[in-house]
């Protein structure tokens, strides 16, 4: 594609039919309607359907929806600003500018597979119930927001995880989460709250080197792994 190209209506479909392919979107910029959602339905769960090209807003905000059991894999630096919604099969992003700025919900039967390395912009990320958040970048990632975890969060042996300042924080609501090997989830000056949920790994809250300190809370019913504390911190229960 070339230039500005906009879906006045419907969405982006993908026919089981497709078949083993890997689908690509490239070039110029991809709109859906003004003050809408552009809805990706990918139902090829034997291929894949890459976007390349940088997905914006129209004339108002916009947001996008990924639908569908198949994998949408997001490449492209993107511009769009009222959101990300995952409500069925796998979204990756692969740019650590492809979730754009604004907030990222993963609903049952969704996985947001994070592969970008860097900082992965200012969106908060909400797993419920049944959905899925795994980062796997072979390297570091970094979040400018905060999580909130009702679902699954895995932490890949291969990847190394922590918050781009301070004030972020990680609450887990009866969820899972997992960090793998050598994988690392680090919290420096933010809060870790444990509501309910199962941690299996270990959590690192450190301080050290100047950094602010971490607090960590741990609510009642709480199945928690190992916490490696660096430094000091400020801890709680209830």
């Amino acid at each position: 594609m070339s230039g500005t190209n906009v879906i006045s209506s419907g969405g982006i479909l993908v026919s089981p039919a497709a078949g083993s392919v890997a689908d690509v979107i490239t070039g110029g910029t991809l709109e859906g309607a003004s003050n809408a959602d552009l809805d990706i339905e990918q139902f090829d769960t034997t291929g894949t359907l890459t976007i390349a090209s940088t997905i914006a807003n129209a004339s108002t905000s916009a947001s996008l929806t990924k639908s569908g059991p198949g994998t949408l894999i997001l490449s492209a630096t993107n511009s769009y600003t009222t959101g990300t919604f995952v409500n069925a099969g796998t979204l990756t992003a692969s740019n650590n500018g492809s979730l754009s700025s604004g907030a990222v919900t993963v609903n049952s039967g969704g996985t947001l597979n994070v592969t970008a390395t860097g900082n992965l912009g200012s969106g908060a990320i909400t797993v419920n119930s049944g959905g899925t958040l795994t980062f796997n970048s072979g390297a570091a990632s970094t979040l400018g927001n905060s999580i909130t975890n009702s679902g699954t969060v895995n932490i890949a042996a291969n990847e190394t995880f922590s918050f781009a300042g301070t004030t972020q924080s990680f609450t887990q609501n009866a969820g899972n989460l997992t960090v793998s090997g050598a994988g690392s989830l680090t919290l420096r000056g933010n809060t870790f709250t444990d509501n309910g949920g199962t941690i299996t790994g270990t959590v690192a809250l450190d301080n050290s080197g100047g950094s602010t300190t971490p607090t960590l809370g741990i609510g009642a019913g709480a199945t928690s792994g190992a916490f490696l504390f660096t430094g000091t911190s400020t801890n709680s229960t209830g």
